[in-house]
């Protein structure tokens, strides 16, 4: 085959391959921008999360320990132990098959599960001015931007970012936080992996047929430099200095 077919032929495969990518290739750019332009922290919403007033057991007089708890709620075993404050109450978590548990460390009952009102107030505790949420919703199903452990607490406050929090209903933690900067965010990154569905796998088939492709595309346009140019291009150059 002359050079000068062997050129057609890859001008062809090129431009074919990039009637294919273009729109994804689009995606894969603009999502590359955004994303390195945003800070990890402003999707996570770290920068908004309150600083929690320091542990102190001792204004609250005799607590009651992990062992002593565990022995009172008949749990034979537990791998791990926390003491912390939920709202202004000293609680002790319980780690016993892989599962939290939450009580009261000045009685050893049970703090869970929390209720509607008690979500609400941890969530405002969370944010920085504890803004007032708007309302707390039961959720046991999954939704686009939360697939974490199920049944959860989604408290929403109404605020310029559209701020929801998810409440764990057996420990009272924030699971999640998601704000309309995190949604930007997880839809540009479920464009950048083509996984349309949970959004986080990142080998799945489409991706790697369609990177093959990208890298096909890659290796043709850079074969095509060496047809672009001519050694009286840089005799041109040299003139011109």
């Amino acid at each position: 085959m002359s050079v000068s077919g062997l050129h057609v032929k890859i001008s062809k495969a090129h431009k074919w391959v990039s009637l294919l990518l273009v729109v994804q290739l689009l995606f894969w750019t603009l999502g590359g921008v955004v994303m390195s332009w945003i800070p990890i922290e402003m999707v996570r919403s770290e920068h908004r999360v309150a600083q929690q007033p320091p542990i102190n057991m001792q204004q609250f007089g005799q607590t009651l320990s992990p062992s002593k708890i565990a022995a009172q709620q008949d749990i034979k075993f537990y791998t791990e132990a926390r003491y912390k404050m939920l709202l202004n109450t000293p609680v002790v978590q319980l780690k016993s098959n892989a599962e939290w548990q939450i009580f009261n460390a000045l009685n050893g009952k049970p703090f869970a599960p929390i209720d509607q009102d008690t979500a609400m107030k941890i969530a405002a505790q969370d944010l920085i001015g504890n803004p007032m949420p708007l309302e707390a919703i039961w959720m046991t199903a999954p939704n686009t931007e939360y697939r974490g452990p199920r049944p959860v607490w989604q408290v929403q406050f109404r605020d310029d970012v559209n701020t929801t929090l998810y409440v764990s209903p057996n420990t009272g933690r924030v699971i999640s936080r998601r704000t309309d900067i995190w949604r930007i965010y997880d839809f540009l990154w479920m464009l950048h992996i083509m996984d349309y569905d949970e959004r986080h796998d990142f080998n799945n088939p489409l991706l790697m047929a369609t990177s093959l492709s990208a890298l096909l595309f890659v290796c043709t346009g850079v074969m095509m430099i060496g047809y672009r140019f001519r050694k009286r291009d840089f005799e041109r150059s040299k003139t011109r200095r």
